[in-house]
């Protein structure tokens, strides 16, 4: 049986989730989100956050218990922590199941579900993590000008990670942990270790990173911030289910209005791929729900709603 009848439900509570509730009140749409951990998304984990334009520095959970209070104020139903387990077509609306029990009737669906990173791999990490330890270089980089850091990951995704903070960090330390070492050019100031991350180690910050090496030996790596780079991919298990389609990276294909190939469906931020950062998973949200309220009219328009 339905709990609730409603235009758009948005799946998860990160910056785009967030920013696409806000706009669909705005536009007078019954909407709900439904979020399986906590509002705020990836927010939580990042210590601080220096580049989204008129917050300054913030602390990444008080931005996102900021932007809580905000979609809150407005009076949109958040449901968390709870999660979607199925979703299904009916007489062109969808139907969706939760692990709760829960079941709503939506004409669309914004997909704001992100990615999940396979965490705490190196002992310690989880420890650290704040600390030193960031898996986001765009975002943290800048925090550690002049000052020696390691980078851990075992493809392209880590190289890139080691040019950018190349042009900041005094030392990078790009420790592979692929088959082959990776044939792009580097700077000087980034050397390439062939071997696997076992263990950080500090006092009340990140100090050191212990690195096993091929022959089995270790080194250890002075380093003031570890940036881990690696194991992460988007929530699209119940997207691949209904057909929309995915890239070759396995993030959600959508045009320049937020629109996947199946109709009525949507997605915004990290899960699409595209930049990878709060103020583009903003725009995205805001962009998907500006366009899931064209398309909510028009269905209701031929129904003569």
């Amino acid at each position: 049986m339905v709990e609730k009848d409603v235009d758009v439900v948005v799946i998860g509570a990160g910056p785009a989730g967030l920013s696409a509730a806000l706009y669909l009140k705005r536009l007078n749409m019954r909407c709900i989100v439904i979020e399986r951990y906590l509002p705020g998304g990836r927010l939580n984990e990042v210590p601080i956050v220096e580049n989204l334009l008129g917050f300054g520095r913030v602390k990444g959970m008080d931005l996102a218990k900021k932007f809580l209070e905000h979609v809150m104020m407005e009076g949109i139903e958040i449901v968390f922590p709870d999660e979607v387990v199925d979703i299904k077509r009916s007489d062109r609306k969808w139907i969706i199941t939760t692990r709760e029990g829960r079941i709503y009737s939506a004409y669309a669906v914004i997909f704001a579900t992100g990615m999940e990173r396979v965490k705490f791999t190196i002992e310690n990490e989880e420890k650290f993590m704040g600390k030193g330890v960031s898996y986001c270089a765009v975002c943290d980089g800048p925090l550690y000008r002049g000052k020696k850091v390691a980078v851990v990951g075992p493809d392209d995704k880590a190289v890139k990670e080691a040019l950018y903070l190349s042009k900041m960090a005094s030392e990078v330390s790009l420790v592979f942990e692929g088959e082959e070492a990776p044939s792009e050019s580097l700077p000087d100031n980034v050397e390439v270790i062939m071997g696997r991350a076992v263990r950080i180690e500090g006092d009340d910050r990140v100090r050191r990173l212990v690195v096993k090496l091929p022959d089995g030996s270790t080194r250890l790596i002075e380093a003031d911030a570890v940036f881990v780079a690696r194991g992460e991919v988007p929530n699209t298990a119940i997207l691949r289910r209904i057909g929309v389609e995915l890239d070759e990276r396995g993030f959600v294909k959508v045009d320049r209005e937020q629109r996947t190939n199946v109709e009525g469906v949507f997605a915004a931020g990290d899960v699409t791929g595209r930049g990878l950062q709060i103020a583009i998973a903003m725009g995205d949200g805001a962009m998907a729900a500006l366009s899931a309220y064209r398309y909510v009219a028009k269905v209701k328009m031929r129904r003569g709603r």
